[in-house]
C-alpha cells in the first residue's frame, strides 16, 4: 500500500481531512500533500494506531515517496512487501476460524432441527 492509502483508510475513520490532520497533529496541508512529501514519523505511528496496522508499514510507505536512492527504495519496497504477506496471511487465518465457526453453528442448529421435539414424558 501506498502512503495516500493509508491516509485514505484515516480519513475514514474519521470523517473528514481536517479531522484527520487533528487526530495526526498534523496540518491539513500536511494530509493533503503526504502523497508527495510523506508524514512525519509521529504522525505515521498516530496513523497506525488509529486505523490499527503496523506503524513501521506506514513509515516505510512514507519514506518510499520521498526516498531517491534505489538501494534505499529496494529496502523500504521489501519491508512494505513482507507486511502486506503478513497482512494477507492474518486476513485469510481470520476468514477461515470465522467460516469454521459459523459452520459449527449450523450444524448445531441444523442438529436441533432435525431432532425435532422430545417425546420425554413426566
Amino acid at each position: 500500500m501506498e502512503i495516500k492509502d493509508f491516509v485514505e483508510l484515516g480519513v475514514e475513520k474519521t470523517g473528514s481531512r481536517p479531522a484527520l490532520a487533528s487526530a495526526l497533529c498534523v496540518t491539513p496541508n500536511q494530509i493533503s500533500n503526504a502523497r508527495d512529501r510523506g508524514l512525519p514519523v509521529s504522525a505515521c505511528y498516530a496513523l497506525a494506531e488509529l486505523i490499527g496496522r503496523d506503524a513501521g508499514e506506514i513509515i516505510a510507505a512514507s519514506e518510499l515517496v520521498t526516498e531517491k536512492k534505489p538501494e534505499r527504495r529496494a529496502v523500504l519496497m521489501k519491508y512494505l512487501a513482507k507486511a502486506v504477506a503478513v497482512s494477507n496471511i492474518a486476513a485469510c487465518a481470520l476468514i477461515m476460524t470465522f467460516g469454521q465457526s459459523q459452520d459449527a453453528s449450523a450444524s448445531t442448529s441444523t442438529d436441533l432441527q432435525q431432532s425435532g421435539p422430545s417425546n420425554f414424558q413426566n
